[in-house]
């Protein structure tokens, strides 16, 4: 069954403290494993997405986020209100050059929110928008990085480096 409900402001604010805490001890030397083939991680991603309307499952690359995600990794988005939005949270949003780029939430301005990868030194050089946001990062599926044949041609997340 399909349910449209969003996924409560309480969730995302302990999400977030969860990933401010994590985040401030964790660096990029962790190595993400698991024993799961990429395509049958996408495959379990893809089924829990379909089990909310407001969910979807993108792969991820690159290393900004590590030890969040990295390419073996598939990321799960909710389409939440950007008026939801706290800082701490990952994001994705669509940059200039077009990319979809998952970083954390570091502070809002009047003009939208400061972005930036864990393990990147400064901040993303362009606010997060209503316009440009995509939604929050609520989970991630890790795989072993084996048979990455089911991301072929598929838009990814970046974890990009500025």
């Amino acid at each position: 069954m399909k349910t449209t409900a969003p996924v409560t402001t309480s969730f995302f604010v302990a999400l977030a403290l969860l990933i401010s805490a994590f985040s401030s001890t964790a660096r990029a030397e962790v190595e993400l494993s698991s024993d799961v083939r990429a395509s049958q991680a996408y495959q379990d991603a893809l089924a829990v997405a379909a089990m909310n309307d407001n969910w979807t499952a993108i792969p991820a690359e690159g290393t900004s986020m590590l030890p969040f995600y990295d390419v073996k990794s598939i990321l799960m988005i909710d389409r939440a209100s950007f008026n939801q939005l706290q800082p701490g949270m990952m994001v994705v949003y669509r940059d200039r050059d077009g990319d979809l780029v998952g970083h954390q939430l570091i502070r809002k301005t009047e003009n939208g929110w400061i972005a930036r990868g864990v393990n990147n030194g400064s901040e993303d050089p362009e606010l997060v928008t209503a316009a440009n946001y995509r939604g929050v990062i609520f989970g991630v599926f890790h795989s072993s990085g084996q048979d990455t044949s089911a991301f072929a041609g598929k838009e990814r997340v970046i974890g990009k480096r500025f």
